[in-house]
């Protein structure tokens, strides 16, 4: 299952790179930290079957809009992480019908654990 990181803090990018790898059938494509690489992403191959997606990315747009943008025009699927917990954040993120949101820290085993059950659901 292709899946691509968007995430602009470098050691949570290592903690999905190096967890990732560890799911049978996983196949990490893409990393990116900013909007416009991962529209550019998008363009030249077509869309993951999930995105794992920064609510808090630094740039223009957020993670939630980055995501409604993508779904407007192809079909992903996405999975936040987010070290905020303000409700109206959280609402956002909710009406884009996300299949988990992550709250960082996240601990490894049960990252990889809710991980391998999501992918089960949707292969």
């Amino acid at each position: 299952m292709e899946v691509v990181v968007v995430e602009n803090d470098f050691i949570i990018q290592l903690f999905l790179e190096k967890n990732l790898q560890k799911i049978n059938g996983c196949s990490l494509v893409g990393v990116f930290t900013n909007a416009e690489d991962t529209i550019n992403y998008f363009k030249l191959n077509g869309p993951p079957k999930i995105i794992f997606m920064d609510i808090g990315l630094e740039g223009s747009i957020d993670g939630i809009d980055l995501f409604i943008e993508l779904k407007s025009i192809w079909d992903a699927q996405v999975i936040y992480l987010t070290g905020n917990s303000d409700r109206l954040t959280l609402g956002r993120a909710e009406r884009t019908n996300p299949l988990r949101i992550f709250h960082k820290p996240i601990e490894d085993f049960y990252f990889i654990n809710e991980c391998q059950k999501i992918f089960q659901t949707i292969r």
